[in-house]
């Protein structure tokens, strides 16, 4: 799942270069869209540009820069992958520990 933060940071940077005035329901269609997009955005690489492209069309805001944001993309990604593995990893560990399938002595006996 990618940042809340990144995509809405998107929107708004596309709307300043083109020195667009995003209006109090753009600002909260933002919000409210960038959250249900992060949530079913797929976890593939590369698809927050997709989602990306998507959004920009929905607000009617120029899709020229996509190009550049689609370039630096993939830098981006490869954070939102660790911090989304880590997350699960985490996530996992927690349930199944509350579950009592894993109490972490698995985790500290050495491999020999």
């Amino acid at each position: 799942m990618e940042p809340l933060y990144i995509k809405r940071y998107w929107r708004f940077f596309v709307a300043e270069i083109y020195g667009l005035q995003l209006t109090i329901d753009q600002i909260l269609m933002v919000i409210i869209i960038s959250t249900i997009m992060s949530i079913a955005a797929p976890g593939i690489p590369g698809g927050g540009i997709v989602t990306g492209a998507i959004f920009l069309n929905l607000l009617g805001l120029p899709m020229d820069l996509m190009g550049p944001i689609a370039g630096m993309y993939r830098l981006i990604d490869m954070s939102h992958t660790t911090v989304n593995v880590s997350g699960d990893v985490l996530g996992t560990m927690l349930v199944a520990k509350n579950e009592n399938i894993w109490t972490g002595e698995d985790f500290n006996k050495t491999l020999v």
